[in-house]
Order: structure tokens, then sequence, then C-alpha cells
């Protein structure tokens, strides 16, 4: 199916600014050893393909009325932090709900949940190929 291109534009940004970020913490001047244009045309397709994903599976969330509490996402964090204690779990948190990542972190679960609930309903055959049916290679 078509994926509207402002979500596929946006995912492409945001990829570009992650790598971005990661080259300048690596003391890399990203402005001038990258070839962005070259970036974006390379990454294109993975951009359509992870936005289509993600169109898919919060059908099935809504479809199926999937959801992750509080509770849960709390629960993540905790276990993503290690034994860290109560407090850094809720002060992570706090700041995760100001900065927007906490509802992030949130979705991201739900949309594992819907994978999760796909791959729980599907049925998986195995077929068996002669070696004179299998397409050939070029090489």
């Amino acid at each position: 199916f078509d994926v509207p291109e402002s979500m596929v534009e946006n995912r492409l940004e945001q990829s570009i600014q992650r790598t971005a970020e990661e080259l300048a913490r690596q003391g890399i001047d990203p402005r001038n050893c990258f070839d962005w244009a070259s970036y974006r045309t390379d990454n294109l397709p993975h951009a359509r393909r992870a936005v289509s994903e993600e169109i898919a599976l919060d059908g099935i969330v809504e479809a199926e009325g999937l959801s992750v509490d509080d509770a849960e996402v709390l629960a993540e964090i905790e276990n993503q932090m290690g034994s860290q204690g109560e407090a850094a779990v809720a002060a992570l948190a706090q700041r995760m709900r100001k900065e927007g990542s906490f509802e992030g972190l949130r979705q991201a679960m739900v949309r594992r949940r819907a994978l999760d609930f796909v791959k729980s309903h599907a049925t998986i055959e195995t077929v068996e190929v002669s070696p004179d049916a299998a397409p050939e290679t070029s090489g």
C-alpha cells in the first residue's frame, strides 16, 4: 500500500538527525564529511518500509484494542535501567514525559505487542522445494 510521503520524509529527517548527532558525538563535523543526498537516496526504501510497517501495526493495535499502560512503560524503563533504584526510574520517567519520549516508548511497546499478536496467530507451513524447482541466480 502507498504510504504518505510526509511520513516517509519525516522518517528520513529523523534518521539524518540521529546520524548527524552520532557523528558529532564522535567529534566529526557532519556538515563536511557526509554525502547527505546519497544517504537520503540510499535510505528512502528503508524509511518507506518502516512507515509502512508502523501503519500496519497501528492498524492491528486499533483493531484488536491493544494498549500499554503507564505501569508497563515504567516497568520497561526500570528493566532498561537495571538496579538503579525507584527514585532514578521516577526521575527518568518524568524527564521522558517532558521530552515526549515516554509516549514514544509506549508506542514502540504497543507496536511490539501488535507484532507478537500477529506472530501468535500466524500459521507457518514448511514447503519442500526440489532442487530443480529452485530459481536460478545469476552471479
